[in-house]
């Protein structure tokens, strides 16, 4: 029963993202990721304040500019190169976080790097133009890779553990249907992107809520 009651406050960026799928609007897309940045720091306040929260608030943070961005630019160039290099930064402070508590699994690195490499050598190498866009993109899927094993080596074996991979599962997932819209010109799975790329946010944001009552973390 305190298990649900700790997740109850999700229902506020579930039913975000629940107006936005079905009317649109910039101020419901943007409140998804902004309602789950306000739980975290809720739980950051009131729960000692602990500095692996910082982390997640900080990725929260970097994707809400990172969309900011690639809704306004993602036809230019420059301006998609820009988003991407936000939302590695976000990344970069998941793995802060991950790291704090365990270190990444090495397996499912390896296997994740076969696979997405595999698809980076052979669709997307020779897809993407200019050079600095390719160049982030390679790195912002070593980033993504690493972030995924980073969660997966986590030491907890809390369910609230599983939430997290999950979150990040899923936004390495949503990444790799935009990058078959953009570059691929696959746009069957086009529909599934923002909802897989909230549903990693809303996954984190449940993760911190389920683990935040205990105050076991760094």
């Amino acid at each position: 029963m305190r298990f649900v009651r700790n997740l109850f406050p999700l229902l506020i960026p579930v039913a975000l993202l629940t107006g936005y799928l079905n009317a649109g609007g910039w101020w419901l897309r943007s409140g998804v990721t902004l309602s789950c940045l306000a739980l975290v720091m809720l739980v950051w306040l009131l729960r000692s304040r602990r500095r692996d929260l910082v982390f997640v608030m900080l990725a929260f943070a970097f994707s809400i500019a990172g969309d900011s961005v690639l809704g306004r630019y993602s036809a230019q160039p420059m301006g998609f190169l820009a988003g991407v290099i936000l939302f590695l930064i976000a990344h970069l402070a998941y793995i802060k976080y991950c790291l704090l508590h365990g270190s990444p699994s090495r397996p499912v690195f390896w296997l994740l790097a076969a696979v997405f490499l595999s698809y980076y050598a052979f669709c997307l190498l020779p897809a993407v133009h200019p050079w600095p866009l390719n160049a982030a993109v390679l790195a912002y899927i070593f980033i993504s890779i690493f972030s995924l094993s980073a969660a997966w080596g986590m030491k907890e074996r809390s369910f609230g553990k599983w939430l997290f991979v999950v979150g990040i599962a899923s936004l390495l997932f949503s990444d790799l249907l935009i990058s078959l819209n953009s570059f691929m010109g696959i746009s069957n799975f086009r529909r599934m992107i923002m909802p897989t790329y909230f549903a990693s946010q809303i996954f984190v944001t449940a993760s911190v809520l389920c683990c935040g009552a205990k105050g076991d973390r760094a």
